[in-house]
């Protein structure tokens, strides 16, 4: 058995993640991925009481 019998299919490289929250976003690919910052920023706001 020297090869593999399936190939998963290649996906473009993606950032390290920030923290676990932002991780769990990028892996939807319905989102994209400047909407999954901004949103990740303005929670991020919230959590320190910039709104």
């Amino acid at each position: 058995m020297s090869a593999p019998l399936f190939v998963l299919p290649a996906f473009p490289p993606s950032p390290p993640a920030e923290d676990a929250e932002d991780a769990e976003h990028a892996e939807t690919p319905s989102t994209p991925r400047h909407r999954v910052r901004q949103e990740h920023r303005e929670r991020q706001d919230e959590r320190e009481g910039r709104c």
